[in-house]
């Protein structure tokens, strides 16, 4: 995905002070390490790099990943593998 700007605007925000204030409290919410992980499921020939799916951790928290690299077996013998990175939500 490399890099993406982001834009705000908002007639609330009068000096740098607020300007600056905000840009650290939206830049707080999407900055932070990048989970990716490398994973082996039943064979889904309908997946495809950048499909979005959302798994359940162990603490029960569902968490999105988006696929990287999607590799699907030609015979029935193996499961699909993927390598994904978990998606941030920006809110």
């Amino acid at each position: 995905m490399g890099r993406v700007p982001m834009f705000y605007s908002s007639p609330l925000l009068t000096t740098q002070a607020e300007v600056d204030s905000a840009a650290q409290t939206m830049l707080a919410r999407v900055k932070r390490p990048i989970e990716q992980v490398s994973f082996m499921l039943l064979p889904n020939p309908a997946h495809e790099a950048f499909d979005v799916v959302e798994f359940v951790d162990v603490d029960g928290r569902a968490r999105r990943y988006m696929f990287d690299v999607v590799s699907v077996p030609l015979d029935s013998d193996g499961g699909l593998t993927a390598v994904a990175r978990e998606t941030v939500v920006v809110s």
